[in-house]
């Protein structure tokens, strides 16, 4: 792996967690099911980052966006050659900051860090997957010395103290402490109606393969991220099913109160009743009918920011090492050019200007460096003027100094 790449990866990760973000804040006030994108999101950080890191360090490696649009626009008369014209521009204009911002902070890491990386990420998911290789195989041990037994028509295991909960892979069973015996039957119903729902929609199977993940890529923090975020919505969907039911809000969300502080759920692989009490607000909040305002609005501009991140991500590609290299100066003014942070508007390239008057070859050699530092900025870029015979030192690129001041003139004033 190069030193792009992992820069790539987090940049990456952090766009689809975004994005899933902003479309699970719409599916939650529209009421429906959110764990599913979650699990999405998680499996489609692991797709990309693959993909992105079988490319060969010599070759150019494509973005998802090109690797999709080659085809497609290759279909006659095909309708995508007008949805890829309509959002070129910002595909071109976002792809070239990401580019020149991934390949600029992996040029100022060591050289050495790749591989020692890589190498802590072998032991670390080694580790994981160990990890909850022995939670589960100690749960199956633990379960098989703890009571069968029947409780209002459901199968159960009676633990000491842990539980409710549901564990198990391909013969999922519904664990309860022996101190909910003496629980309401009310309560003891609800509880159960709650870890059935777990086990019919697959729940378990679901957060099992969202741990795997992580373990893939255990240094990654949108993972982590994503997977406390799919833990909830799979509480939250699995409260809303309970609640379809004909259960009383107000009761089931008393019964969680209750039972929250003396629930102990398993927090490797295994849903459970109270997963964390930092969720429990969450999940009574979700129990009331809240429509929010301006609800056409918020959606609009959550959809409008999920797909600008989304388009983003695929758009983004790795730079190769040659490329991180070889980050110039020419090559950074070319790619703000091509994001169109220099104005077009006048003339493309900016206009260098000496004590007011058009310079020459050799001072625009001195002040273009620093359109490598400006070409991240979020301005167009006009006009780039020295002022020479000033008593100060303006750093430039690679720490050359130049006795004088540089103005940036912007389009944006700034």
């Amino acid at each position: 792996m190069s030193a792009g790449w992992f820069v790539y990866a987090l940049v990456i990760g952090a766009l689809i967690a975004f994005a899933t973000s902003a479309l699970a804040s719409v599916a939650q006030s529209r009421r429906w099911p959110t764990r599913w994108l979650w699990l999405v999101s998680m499996a489609a950080t692991l797709l990309v980052l693959a993909v992105a890191a079988r490319a060969r360090p010599a070759e150019r490696t494509r973005s998802v966006a090109e690797s999709f649009a080659v085809p497609l626009a290759q279909g006659p008369g095909s309708p995508s050659r007008a949805l890829l014209a309509m959002i070129g521009d910002a595909q071109t204009y976002v792809a070239s900051a990401l580019f020149s911002g991934v390949a600029t902070v992996a040029r100022q890491l060591p050289p050495w860090l790749p591989a020692a990386l890589a190498a802590l990420w072998f032991v670390a998911t080694v580790g994981a997957l160990g990890t909850l290789a022995l939670v589960h195989l100690r749960l199956r041990r633990a379960r098989s010395g703890w009571i069968d037994s029947e409780l209002h028509g459901h199968q159960v295991r009676v633990a000491p103290s842990e539980g409710p909960a549901v564990i198990g892979i391909l013969h999922p069973v519904i664990v309860v402490p022996r101190w909910l015996l003496a629980r309401d039957a009310d309560e003891q119903r609800l509880v159960l109606e709650h870890e059935a729902e777990h086990v019919q929609a697959r729940d378990h199977l679901m957060l099992l393969a969202a741990c795997v993940a992580v373990a893939c890529m255990p240094w990654h923090p949108a993972t982590w991220w994503s997977l406390a975020r799919l833990r909830l919505a799979i509480e939250l969907d699995c409260d809303a099913r309970v609640l379809r039911r004909g259960t009383p809000p107000r009761f089931y969300g008393e019964m969680l109160i209750d039972l929250a502080g003396q629930c102990s759920g398993f927090r490797v692989g295994a849903t459970a009743l109270a997963d964390k009490t930092s969720h429990l607000e969450r999940r009574l909040l979700a129990m009331k009918p809240i429509t929010p305002r301006n609800r056409p609005l918020r959606t609009g501009l959550l959809c409008a920011t999920a797909a600008l991140a989304l388009s983003a991500a695929c758009e983004a590609r790795v730079p190769t090492s040659a490329e991180i290299q070889s980050m110039d100066v020419a090559s950074a003014e070319r790619s703000a050019m091509e994001s169109g942070l220099i104005d077009a508007m006048h003339g493309g390239p900016p206009e260098f200007y000496v004590n007011g008057v058009d310079a020459n070859d050799a001072s625009k050699s001195v002040a273009r460096p620093l359109l490598a530092e400006l070409h991240r900025l979020d301005a167009k870029i006009v006009s780039v003027e020295i002022i020479k015979g000033v008593q100060a030192t303006q750093m430039i690129s690679d720490a050359a100094a130049w006795d004088g001041i540089i103005k940036v003139t912007t389009r944006k004033g700034k």
